[in-house]
Formats: C-alpha cells, structure tokens, sequence
C-alpha cells in the first residue's frame, strides 16, 4: 500500500483562494472517485422526518483531511475524512495528527461493541419503581427512534398485563448526555483506536518532545479526575461534531458521545496513542443520511451501504479523533497551541 501511494499526490492543497478550494476538490476527486458540488439542494418533500417548518439552508464550511490510513475491522486502508466546522485550526490540527499517523505506518481501529437501549421506568405504589434496560442492535441506523418505539410496545404489554403505568424514559440510559453510565458500558458503536509516533516524526512534525509530554501526561488524567470529568478526553466533541455535520448524524449525540479514554504509552524510540471511544451514536441509514451532501460525503468514506457501514463509519471517527487529540496535546505541551489559534483561528 505505502508503494501506491507514494506514486500520487497525497499532499492535500493547502491555501485560502478560489482556485485552492477548486484545487481541492479535484484532489478528492482523483483520491476517491467522488465529486464535490456544492449545488445539489434537497427537494422541501424530502426533509419529512428531519426537520418541520423549514425555510431554507444553512450552509457550513466543508473541509476534507487526509489521507488517513487505518487498519480496522471494518475499515481498512487510506481515506479522506469530510468535516464540517467553523473553528480555525481544527482541520489543520487534525491533519497534522494524521499525517504523524501516517508516516509511522498509520492507525488501528478496533470496533468492539455496538447497542443502543431505552429504559422506561415503571410505578408501583409506596414510591417503588422498576426501571427496564431495553437493548438492541439497530444494524446500520443510529437507531433512537427505532428503539423508542420498541421499547413503547414492550410497555404497553407489561401495563395491559400488569396494569402499572410507565415513564417511557427514565433517563438512566442519559440520551445526550454525559454519564458514567455510558463511559462505562456505551451507547452505540463502542471502539478503540491506537497509533505509534516514532520520537523523529514526534519532534519534526508534531513540535513535540516526546520525554516530555510523556512525564507531563499523568497530570492531565489526575487533573480531569479532580475537576470531575467523565473520562479523559481532550477535545473529542470538536471531531465527533464536525464529522457528525458532514455525515449526516444528530449532532447533539456528541454530548454522550464525547466522553474518552486517552492514554500514552512509553516505548523504546516512540509513544503509543490509545483512544477508547465507548459510546458513538452514529448510522449510515436514515435521518439526516440521506440528506444529499452527506450521503455524498458518506460515499467519500465507503460508508453509504455495506452490511456493516456504520461500524465502518464508527472505527474511522475513532482515527480521526485520536489524530485531532495527539495534535492538541502535543501542540498544548509545545507551548504552541496559542499561536497557532491567533495565525490560523482569526481573519
């Protein structure tokens, strides 16, 4: 793989002009077969289930980064990675990370978990309450509605059986929202991703010292725990929503959505980058997928259909992530995080 690719151009074009923009939307092109147009608009029939009152279209401000090489399950070789975002930097930065990736043999994802559940609480008399955990695979949907509704048919059973009335939720499956609950045990495609950065590429290309973002690390993790935050993570609902945007996901999951596991791990001439992401609540199939801009995007990916596309689409973030997270970190320990943001993150 790395032969074929060092027989094209896989330097994206960089720069702020019309032809730069055009010059990158033939580089995806030639890199994936698909073509950007910003012209396809949805039909108002189409945007029944997605959006009510409609009266027109927000456009935001697309990037692509990449190529990132991944070695997953269910995805495995380069891609380029669409995002959507109004922040400076965040695609620099992000490309940064997986060009680091990349020049050290890439990423490997493991996607290891996938389950999405409702849990309705029952009432009983004297303040006693059942709650049920309703767990199911939703294949390729994100699913939320699909379980809604099957969990609303398994209670309509139990109260006509038992004649308890019922809450359809109770919030311990905390929907959009941060918990234990789902750091521990997910909500959605759970999956890990891991990178080695050699020490060469960690200081030519990341800025970094690598001794010294290794001892300073730990009192990132001490420091998260004190301030009581769920996980480790650095940034990780800044990937997760950019990709959510120009994929066609419910952006607001990546409040649950963002929590992480973040570690680093000495070796004898690089770091190892560990990400765990336990809860991503993301499909390839309805909702705002078949919204026309990002099932192209989804297409870009290889993930607009496949038995597993969405496990596919869930190991890619993983990557992408864990690239944004190793750029941040490394960028905060270089001291170089703030010029970067007044350079890149203003007009």
């Amino acid at each position: 793989m790395a032969e074929e690719t060092n027989e094209r151009n896989t330097s994206i074009p960089r720069g702020y002009k019309p032809e730069d923009s055009a010059a990158r939307v033939e580089w995806v092109k030639e890199f994936t077969g698909i073509e950007i147009d910003n012209t396809p608009e949805d039909d108002p029939e189409d945007l029944k289930g997605i959006i009510e009152n409609h009266v027109g279209f927000m456009k935001v401000p697309m990037a692509v980064v990449g190529p990132m090489l991944l070695d997953g399950v269910y995805a495995k070789g380069e891609f380029s990675v669409p995002l959507c975002t109004i922040e400076g930097t965040l695609a620099m930065s992000m490309n940064r990370g997986i060009l680091a990736s990349y020049l050290c043999g890439g990423t490997t994802g493991r996607h290891f978990r996938q389950e999405l559940f409702r849990a309705p609480v029952f009432q009983y008399t004297v303040q006693n309450y059942v709650v049920l955990d309703i767990v199911l695979d939703t294949g390729n949907a994100a699913g939320q509605n699909m379980v809604t509704l099957a969990a609303q048919v398994a209670c309509e059973l139990i109260r006509k059986e038992t004649g308890h009335n019922y809450f359809l939720e109770s919030n311990i499956n905390s929907d959009k929202k941060p918990s234990v609950r789902n750091m521990l045990l997910g909500r959605g495609h759970a999956v890990a991703a891991e990178t080695v950065i050699k020490n060469s590429v960690m200081k030519k290309v990341l800025k970094m010292d690598p001794d010294v973002l290794f001892k300073s690390w730990p009192y990132y993790s001490t420091i998260s725990s004190m301030a009581g935050i769920h996980g480790n993570g650095i940034h990780e609902s800044n990937a997760l929503t950019a990709i959510y945007l120009a994929t066609g996901q419910d952006a607001a999951c990546a409040a649950e959505n963002s929590t992480a596991h973040f570690s680093i791990e000495k070796l004898d001439d690089a770091l190892k980058f560990k990400l765990t992401l336990p809860s991503l609540t993301i499909g390839t199939v309805g909702g705002g997928t078949r919204l026309k801009m990002q099932k192209k995007n989804l297409e870009m990916l290889g993930c607009a259909e496949g038995e597993y596309s969405s496990r596919k689409l869930a190991e890619i973030i993983a990557g992408a992530t864990l690239a944004l997270d190793i750029s941040l970190v490394c960028a905060i320990g270089s001291h170089t995080f703030t010029d970067a943001h007044m350079k890149y993150g203003r007009k």
